[in-house]
């Protein structure tokens, strides 16, 4: 977990708003998170907020959002490392704003997080508790985290603007589901697919590889071992598709054994030979680091349009496992579990 900022004002420890990410699952390998926020004061008390399923209603298999605000962040918290809905689930922290009284901050968060409650479709592909935090920070003015996209902590839903009107698509699961979080397409997308000239461009960003593409181009400019200039240009751009496509496709490699699935990319180095580019996940020569090879032939012969796609082929895969995948059975957190107060709105 991100240490806590512990900022000094005025002799007192700094309050800090922040974005809470637990870790709810994974499809392919690929984490995907349910994000919260929390308040910390000045004299250490924390409080959240988080959006959760509602009741069961005709068209609506989740309900509507549910909305809980001011729930003090212990071990009667659902989103706590010590309650039982939450236990053995990673967890991590993103600094959204630090001060010496957020109070003010907080209880306009809190209001317009109420005025929010029971209003909005509960669809886990498309509108959900990720869906609803960074609502409210956009609405008060914060920024909103940067650490949800596909290469960090993935909270599918992210991103978007809230939507009465959505009618969620994925019926039968009912409102026992814990299932927070799906699909992360554009709100713009939610019902129309992607354009072809959006598929075939990885470097637009409503290309669901955008981010892991952003990931390697800084790769490569940090390389140790790249001088600067190598590639440049459409040269660079196509090498950065072509990479973002190895990291996650897992393909075999031409002189045996298997790329690595990727879940970032930390580094990108010339291979000893200096005929191919290997992309890893942890620290250059760490032989627990994941690693993926792409040789100069392969990069050269695939062009971007086509690396574009293939990516997208590969996300929009796991994106469709996704949707199909039962809830977590510590994600279906029971009446006997439930936190004082909440009820079935955390069902």
């Amino acid at each position: 977990m991100d240490e806590q900022n512990a900022d000094k004002a005025d002799g007192q420890a700094a309050e800090s708003i922040e974005v809470g990410y637990r870790n709810i699952g994974s499809v392919a390998g690929k984490d995907y998170h349910h994000k919260y926020l929390i308040y910390t004061d000045r004299t250490g008390n924390q409080q959240t907020i988080s959006g959760w399923t509602g009741d069961e209603a005709p068209g609506l298999p989740y309900g509507r959002m549910q909305v809980e605000t001011n729930l003090p962040y212990d071990a009667t918290n659902p989103d706590h490392p010590a309650n039982a809905n939450a236990v053995g689930q990673r967890q991590y922290r993103e600094p959204i704003a630090t001060g010496p009284d957020l109070s003010r901050t907080w209880q306009t968060m809190v209001d317009n997080a109420n005025s929010k409650d029971d209003r909005y479709p509960y669809d886990p592909l498309r509108q959900n508790s990720n869906t609803l935090a960074d609502s409210v920070l956009r609405d008060v003015g914060l920024p909103e985290p940067g650490r949800d996209g596909f290469g960090r902590h993935w909270a599918p839903g992210s991103g978007r603007q809230l939507d009465e009107r959505i009618q969620p698509e994925v019926p039968g699961v009912g409102n026992s589901s814990r299932m927070l979080s799906a699909l992360d397409a554009p709100a713009d997308s939610s019902r129309t697919p992607p354009s072809s000239e959006t598929q075939d461009d990885i470097r637009r960003p409503g290309h669901l590889g955008h981010d892991r593409y952003r990931q390697v181009l800084d790769a490569i400019d940090r390389s140790p071992n790249i001088p600067p200039g190598t590639f440049t240009g459409e040269r660079l751009e196509q090498t950065a598709a072509n990479l973002a496509n190895t990291t996650l496709s897992g393909a075999h490699r031409p002189q045996g054994g298997q790329n690595e699935t990727l879940d970032r990319v930390d580094f990108v180095v010339f291979n000893t030979r200096r005929d191919g580019l290997i992309a890893g996940q942890g620290e250059p020569g760490n032989p627990t680091s994941k690693l993926a090879y792409l040789p100069a032939a392969q990069d050269n012969s695939t062009s971007l349009s086509m690396a574009s796609r293939q990516v997208d082929g590969i996300l929009q895969q796991a994106q469709a496992q996704q949707a199909t995948i039962a809830p977590d059975r510590t994600e279906q957190l029971t009446q006997q579990h439930s936190a004082p107060g909440i009820g079935p709105r955390v069902a």
